[in-house]
């Protein structure tokens, strides 16, 4: 935020939301509206993944492939993700796909 008060204005077609909504409104309008738009994102990722474990939750089958494709990344839950590990998901990344469907 210093950043963008100490910088000359330009024009506000190049400007970001935060620029405008700083120069316009100040500080507390643009934390709330930061905080609006990471609230937002929070609620949405919970949602998109509480639906899709509910079903995989009720497909035995799915929620298999599922486990056996995460185990293979994985195979200890000590481990963490590999860096490339969403090339060595699919069938997951399938699932959630269906499920937002």
């Amino acid at each position: 935020m210093k950043e963008i008060e100490e910088r000359p204005e330009s024009d506000p077609q190049g400007q970001s939301i935060l620029e405008m909504v700083l120069r316009s409104g100040g500080k507390p309008v643009a934390v709330s509206m930061a905080m609006d738009a990471l609230m937002a994102g929070i609620d949405t990722t919970s949602n998109s993944t509480a639906i899709a474990l509910y079903y995989l939750s009720t497909n035995e089958d799915a929620q298999q492939k599922v486990f056996e494709e995460v185990s293979k990344i994985v195979p200890n839950k000590t481990d963490h993700l590999p860096e490339n590990y969403l090339n060595s998901i699919p069938y997951l990344k399938a699932c959630i796909k269906e499920s937002q469907r």
